[in-house]
């Protein structure tokens, strides 16, 4: 398991120095960026792949359905987003073209949320008898704080920015699906932090924050015209992904 967070840190560190080295060659940043995404979230699918074909077969008779219906809709979730990755890649590597908003790639990273959020509500629907009044008033407080920054710092932006219905309800629904993914997932925590769980709850509870927090600097960046291929806002979505990679590998073993 050692070798397993080695490898996380490593691969952590790596990204981030050649995320900013690379912003002195723009074209290599680019291939780089568009090559890099599609192959860490191909590893996050796998490991959580791996994690099915485990939970597939009965722990015990009580957990088996609502657990393995859970880990199917975690490896569902992952797919769709892996799936975003590769089309935004084939615009920009295969098709050589600027990716529209919205595209493809939008809607496969959008219906990768529904069985992610299904995957927390069933896994914390099977293990309900450890769901605490203090936990889930922690949560909200936390939530609650989490919507009034959003607010702040980008909602509001968004409302009052120009453009058409379509965008403006794609730019509302990203950090809407962040924030639920993201009550369930520290709710999560919470629940198993404790027990013999807690290690990949951290992890995969980490892994959704950073997504959703890529998700925020991604619209802010777009919002202020700054973006590009290959900005150092990408690295919170490669780190949540080898969050999520790791998370899955560890609950495998704990369990």
């Amino acid at each position: 398991m050692r070798r397993s967070y080695l490898a996380a840190v490593f691969c952590s560190v790596a990204l981030t120095l050649i995320y900013l080295i690379g912003q002195f060659n723009a074209r290599f940043i680019l291939f780089f960026s568009n090559l890099i995404f599609p192959l860490i979230s191909g590893c996050a699918v796998a490991s959580s792949f791996f994690a099915l074909r485990k939970y597939s077969k009965p722990v015990t008779r009580i957990l088996y359905d609502e657990l393995s219906f859970a880990w199917l809709c975690f490896f569902m979730g992952m797919f769709f987003w892996f799936l975003g990755e590769l089309i935004w890649a084939i615009y920009v590597l295969v098709l050589a073209i600027e990716v529209p908003y919205p595209s493809m790639a939008d809607v496969s990273y959008l219906v990768g949320y529904i069985p992610m959020f299904l995957a927390l509500l069933l896994y914390l629907k099977t293990f309900r008898g450890a769901v605490t009044r203090k936990a889930l008033a922690s949560t909200g407080l936390t939530v609650l704080a989490v919507v009034l920054a959003s607010s702040y710092l980008l909602l509001m932006p968004i409302f009052f920015s120009e453009g058409d219905s379509v965008t403006l309800a794609l730019d509302v629904a990203y950090p809407v699906m962040d924030l639920a993914l993201f009550a369930l997932s520290f709710l999560g925590f919470l629940v198993f932090f404790e027990g013999k769980l807690g290690e990949a709850w951290l992890l995969i509870s980490l892994g959704l924050i950073l997504t959703a927090v890529a998700d925020l600097l991604f619209s802010y960046t777009t919002l202020q015209g700054i973006y590009f291929e290959g900005h150092p806002s990408e690295l919170p979505y490669l780190w949540g992904y080898l969050a999520l990679l790791l998370g899955f590998h560890v609950h495998r073993r704990e369990l």
